[in-house]
């Protein structure tokens, strides 16, 4: 009963901590002599606001910002998204959306490909005996333009829109995160 009870708080504590996931870190400044510009990127995680599907959890992605400065040229921003360990088949939609405020724009992902990893693991009740295991990865860019950019930087609020196996998912930046957001745009 009690290796229960502790299997269940142990539980408890990991979807907790898998759904509370939703952060940005730091910005990174770097100079590249080769593309004679200043490289500035952000990392972190994001993860939706609707739960849909049988397992009922977020859709959660890292996300990389990244523009490359040069002096007396605006920036395009780039957005890479990856979804991580997602179901074999599935979609994620070219149309997007970015909503400022209250205002809605359109926005593309572009480049979406996916990745398929086969690897053998030992099973625990064959500890001796590889068994394989199948993950897949999908990749995405949004490149912003320098003025849609500039109204997404004076926005009070921020959300995205996506949609992945025709449903809509909706990941809002929590205030921590757009002021991180607005600290890789002055860089």
């Amino acid at each position: 009963m009690r290796v229960g009870l502790k299997f269940a708080g142990l539980s408890a504590c990991f979807v907790f901590t898998y759904l509370s996931c939703n952060s940005y870190g730091d910005v990174y400044v770097a100079n590249d002599n080769f593309k004679q510009a200043k490289i500035v990127t952000m990392g972190g995680m994001q993860q939706s606001e609707e739960t849909h599907g049988i397992t009922n959890f977020p859709k959660r992605f890292s996300v990389t910002y990244s523009k490359a400065q040069r002096p007396g040229v605006q920036a395009q921003v780039e957005m890479k998204l990856v979804f991580i360990q997602v179901p074999e088949k599935m979609q994620l939609a070219t149309g997007a959306a970015v909503l400022i405020d209250s205002v809605s724009e359109d926005i593309q992902i572009v480049n979406i490909t996916r990745t398929v990893q086969v690897s053998e693991k030992p099973t625990p009740s064959y500890p001796g005996e590889p068994r394989e295991i199948t993950s897949y990865k999908i990749f995405g860019t949004i490149i912003f333009q320098p003025e849609l950019w500039q109204k997404m930087m004076g926005a009070k609020t921020l959300a995205y829109r996506l949609t992945i196996d025709n449903l809509p998912y909706t990941f809002i930046l929590t205030p921590e995160m757009l002021e991180k957001l607005r600290l890789f745009s002055r860089q």
